[in-house]
């Protein structure tokens, strides 16, 4: 058995706890680190793989701000990204306020494949908003990021960021009647990688004598991320618990056993 992972045991700027992609949490072992951090200092700036959200850009979602800025933006702009059009609006507001003769401007991304209505693509609706601004303003545009918390989540960066590579994620303007040429749907991280169609006898022995992948099984047991063949079965359930004929606090597959007489209208 592997000994314990103390927390002053693990690097300066380590998730926490270690290895885990969208943690939130970051080490700072030492009082010293703290104050480094706090001030900029390059010897734990440098170290960051992590952080809380609202203060630190996940670095999927930085690469992911390069790439549609590369592409989409002109010289010296940079992407801040947003999850709806509502949101990346409000940031511009926020921006044009503190620096109202700067240009700025937003991108909408969407699925590709939208016309298709994939099912898979109409469950997570992988959508992005950039605002695209002059570089030099990064410090107005990140206090609207921090103060607001209404920035796209990691997950969602990672998983749009794919499709973005694919060319399965453009925008609306582009969208034709004609249908893509490739039918093909990028199914983004492995987690994702999962039938959408929902059955729920299916669904009980889907992990039967399987060995689950580590990473889905962070994401589902700690993340409270479900797997996308439970999505209907959960908005039944959810459905059920306002309706009040599920009033126990037990896991998905007893709350589809509870009430199954109640109305799911």
């Amino acid at each position: 058995m592997s000994p314990m992972v103390l927390e002053n045991d693990v690097e300066v700027g380590e998730s926490l706890p270690p290895a885990t992609e969208h943690a939130v949490s970051v080490s700072l072992p030492t009082w010293r680190a703290n104050v480094g951090y706090e001030e900029g200092e390059e010897w734990v700036i440098s170290k960051m793989k992590t952080g809380y959200p609202r203060f630190f850009i996940h670095k999927q979602i930085q690469a992911f701000s390069e790439a549609i800025a590369e592409k989409h933006g002109r010289k010296g702009e940079v992407a801040m990204l947003f999850p709806t059009n509502a949101t990346a609006s409000r940031g511009r507001d926020f921006i044009l306020r503190y620096a109202p003769d700067m240009e700025v401007r937003i991108v909408d991304l969407v699925p590709a494949a939208e016309r298709e209505r994939l099912e898979e693509l109409e469950i997570i609706s992988p959508r992005i908003s950039a605002i695209l601004y002059p570089a030099e303003h990064f410090k107005i545009a990140k206090q609207y990021w921090q103060h607001s918390g209404e920035g796209v989540s990691s997950r969602r960066a990672e998983y749009c960021s794919q499709l973005f590579r694919e060319g399965l994620l453009v925008e609306p303007s582009t969208l034709t009647d004609s249908k893509p040429q490739s039918p093909r749907v990028c199914k983004g991280p492995r987690r994702y990688q999962k039938k959408t169609s929902v059955d729920f006898d299916s669904m009980k022995g889907s992990t039967e004598g399987e060995v689950q992948d580590p990473v889905s099984f962070v994401e589902e047991r700690f993340g409270r991320n479900l797997n996308l063949t439970m999505t209907n079965n959960a908005k039944l359930a959810i459905r059920r618990r306002i309706a009040g004929s599920l009033t126990a606090d037990v896991g998905l597959t007893e709350a589809m056993a509870f009430g199954c007489g109640a109305s799911d209208n």
